[in-house]
């Protein structure tokens, strides 16, 4: 392969997961081998950490067709109502019963509703992990622990109901959906409390507290 070769197709790739993520890495890896094995005629370029913009823009991007490729979930339901269910908290109790679903006749149909919104979505989905969280008011050991807490949500309208129905048991719980980096962002300047995130979040420092998985 000729490295100064200019590519004969150059296409882009948005995702909010972090460079240093197994995700990135992978699609980093992926685009690289897509390069060798097409001689350099086709070049993926893959942007991690909401590089292109938030979550909404990227999709609305994608959907313009100013984006070719973008890596979602949480913000197709607008598009495919469907694509909303795997985010109901403690629907699944481990990865395997994940992929069973999206792998089989839960994924055709999300991948139908997509397609009639005219998106392709690829057969198989990439692991996210499960969403933890994180506060630095108090452990969450029972769902009475969420009230008074404010938590920033990633997008969709599943979590940030599922949240104030919680925080609904006792006082008012603040729960407003939003891109992940801005979220991340909210909570190191103390507009939030806690924050709900998926496994490869989890490990970032960004609160004291984490006790409930879903």
């Amino acid at each position: 392969m000729n490295p100064t070769k200019p590519a004969r197709f150059q296409h882009r790739l948005g995702a909010n997961q972090p460079a240093a993520s197994p995700t990135a890495r992978r699609l980093a890896e992926m685009a690289q081998a897509i390069l060798s094995d097409t001689d350099g005629e086709y070049r993926l370029e893959m942007f991690p950490e909401s590089r292109l913009g938030p979550d909404p823009q990227m999709f609305a991007d994608l959907r313009a067709g100013k984006l070719e490729f973008y890596l979602s979930g949480a913000l197709l339901g607008g598009v495919a109502p469907t694509s909303a269910l795997p985010l109901m908290p403690f629907v699944f109790h481990n990865s395997a019963a994940v992929f069973a679903a999206l792998d089989g006749a839960l994924g055709d149909r999300i991948r139908g509703e997509l397609a009639g919104s005219g998106l392709h979505a690829f057969r198989r989905s990439w692991q996210n992990g499960f969403h933890h969280i994180t506060n630095d008011v108090r452990p969450i050991e029972t769902a009475a622990d969420f009230a008074g807490l404010k938590i920033r949500t990633p997008g969709g309208d599943i979590a940030a109901d599922f949240f104030r129905t919680l925080g609904g048991f006792r006082q008012h719980c603040d729960a407003i959906s939003q891109n992940f980096r801005e979220a991340a962002n909210d909570r190191q300047r103390a507009f939030a409390s806690a924050l709900p995130l998926v496994g490869q979040f989890a490990d970032a420092e960004l609160g004291d507290q984490r006790r409930v998985t879903w």
